[in-house]
C-alpha cells in the first residue's frame, strides 16, 4: 500500500511539472522593456534639411603650383595659421635659374643688335641726306648753265657742240640725283631692320619676365591670411603645373550650408533660430541663425526641388572645419499644451503611424496620429492619453505585438 501511494505522488508531481511547462509554452516568451509616459507640454516645431548640412566658407583659397618642380622644403604644417605672403613651400629652382640666364643672354644679344641697327640707321640717314643735297645742288647748277646755253644757242650766239656738252653734263647730274633719291630705299630698309630687331628685344624681354615669374613661382606663398586646412604634399614630391598643394581658409567666416524642401520654403524667415549638432561633437548643440535663403528653387525635372540656405553660428566651436557634417533644425513655430512622446518611438508601416505599449502584460500596437515634430519630440493628436506609457527599448530581441512583457522597474 505504501508503494502504491508513492507511485501516485510521483505521478502527480510529473503531471504538475508537465502542466507547468505547458502553461509556460502557452504563455509564450517574456521580455523586459523600458517605457516613458506620454507628457503634456510645449513643443518647438522645426524644419530639417533634405540631407545633412555641410560646414562651408566663402573665404577659402586653393593654392596651386604654377611651375612643375620637386618640393625641396615644406615651411608650414596643416592646421597652422599663416599671414598673407608667408612662404608655404620651396621648389627646386635650378632649372628656372638656368632658364633666366639663357633668356638674359638672348636679351643682351638682341639689345646689341638693336644698338647696331640704330647706328646703321643714323649712318644711312646721314648718307642719304648728304648725297641728296650734293646731287640736287649739282643738278640745279648744271640745269641753270644748260638753260643759259640754250638761250644763247637759240639767239645764234652759241654753238651746238657747247650746248650738247652741257646737255650731257645735265644727264649725268640727273642720273646722280635719281641715284641719291633712290638712296632713301636704304634708309627704309634700315628702318625695317630696326623694327624687326626692336620686336626681337621686346620678345626677349617678355620671355625674361616669364622666366623670372617662373623663378618666383618656385617659392609658393599664401595668397590670403587664414588657416591651412589641407596640405596634401610632402618634401621630395614632384608637383605638376596647376596641382593643388594647399588650401587656406579664413575660419572666422564659417557657416552651415543646407538644402530645404520647397514645401517648407514658406515657413522660412531670415533670422529664425536654428539648432546645430555636429557628428564630431555629439553631446553638444549650437545656436545659429538663418542668414541666407536662395532666391531660386533648384532641382531638375523628376527630382526633388529644394532651396539652399545658409546658417550662421552664434558661437562656433574652435574645432569647426570646412566639410564637416551638421544636423540642422530650424525653429519655425511653437505649439503649447499638447501631448508629446519621443520622436523615435513613433513608427510607420504601410502608411500607418503607431507606438508600442504594454497592455495586460503583453506588447500592444497602438495606432496614433502624429502632429508637429522635431528631432526629439513628436506631438500626438490621437491615440494616446496623458500618463500612458509607451515602449522606448527597441533593441530588445523579440519585440512584437502580442509578446509577453514586463516593464523595467515595475512593482
Amino acid at each position: 500500500m505504501a508503494l502504491q501511494r508513492s507511485r501516485i505522488v510521483t505521478l502527480l508531481v510529473v503531471v504538475a511539472v508537465v502542466a507547468g511547462l505547458g502553461y509556460r509554452i502557452w504563455l509564450g516568451p517574456q521580455i523586459e522593456v523600458a517605457t516613458t509616459p506620454v507628457a503634456r507640454g510645449d513643443l518647438k516645431v522645426t524644419v530639417t534639411p533634405t540631407e545633412t548640412g555641410t560646414v562651408d566658407t566663402d573665404d577659402t583659397a586653393l593654392v596651386r603650383a604654377e611651375v612643375a618642380a620637386s618640393i625641396i622644403r615644406v615651411e608650414v604644417e596643416e592646421g597652422q595659421t599663416v599671414a598673407q605672403g608667408v612662404v608655404l613651400l620651396r621648389l627646386d629652382d635650378g632649372a628656372a635659374k638656368q632658364r633666366v640666364k639663357q633668356v638674359q643672354a638672348g636679351l643682351q644679344a638682341a639689345q646689341s643688335r638693336l644698338r647696331s641697327g640704330m647706328v646703321q640707321l643714323r649712318v644711312e640717314q646721314a648718307r642719304s641726306v648728304n648725297d641728296l643735297r650734293q646731287a640736287q645742288a649739282q643738278y640745279n647748277e648744271v640745269e641753270s648753265r644748260y638753260a643759259k646755253q640754250k638761250q644763247l644757242f637759240d639767239r645764234g650766239q652759241n654753238s651746238e657742240s657747247n650746248l650738247n656738252a652741257v646737255a650731257a653734263e645735265l644727264e649725268v647730274a640727273k642720273a646722280r640725283l635719281a641715284g641719291a633719291q633712290s638712296g632713301k630705299d636704304q634708309v627704309l630698309l634700315a628702318e625695317e631692320n630696326l623694327k624687326a630687331v626692336k620686336a626681337d628685344v621686346e620678345q626677349a624681354r617678355a620671355a625674361l619676365r616669364l622666366a623670372e615669374d617662373d623663378l618666383d613661382h618656385t617659392v609658393i606663398r599664401a595668397p590670403i591670411a587664414g588657416t591651412i586646412t589641407s596640405l596634401p604634399v610632402k618634401k621630395g614630391e614632384l608637383v605638376t603645373l596647376g596641382q593643388t598643394v594647399a588650401q587656406i581658409t579664413l575660419l572666422d567666416h564659417l557657416y552651415i550650408r543646407a538644402t530645404i524642401d520647397e514645401i517648407d520654403l514658406s515657413r522660412l524667415k531670415l533670422g529664425q533660430a536654428v539648432e546645430i549638432r555636429f557628428d564630431t561633437l555629439p553631446e553638444q548643440s549650437f545656436a545659429a541663425r538663418l542668414s541666407y535663403i536662395a532666391p531660386a528653387v533648384s532641382g531638375e525635372k523628376l527630382q526633388s526641388r529644394s532651396v539652399e540656405v545658409k546658417l550662421t553660428l552664434d558661437h562656433p566651436p574652435a574645432t569647426l572645419r570646412p566639410g564637416m557634417s551638421a544636423d540642422v533644425e530650424i525653429l519655425v513655430d511653437e505649439v503649447k499644451g499638447i501631448l508629446k512622446v519621443p520622436t523615435n518611438v513613433v513608427m510607420t508601416q504601410d502608411g500607418e503611424h503607431f507606438v508600442y505599449t504594454v497592455e495586460g502584460g503583453r506588447i500592444a500596437k497602438r495606432i496614433v496620429e502624429p502632429g508637429a515634430a522635431n528631432w526629439d519630440l513628436t506631438e500626438i493628436r490621437k491615440g494616446l492619453s496623458a500618463g500612458e506609457e509607451v515602449v522606448t527599448s527597441f533593441d530588445v530581441e523579440g519585440l512584437a505585438p502580442g509578446i509577453r512583457a514586463v516593464v523595467k522597474g515595475a512593482p
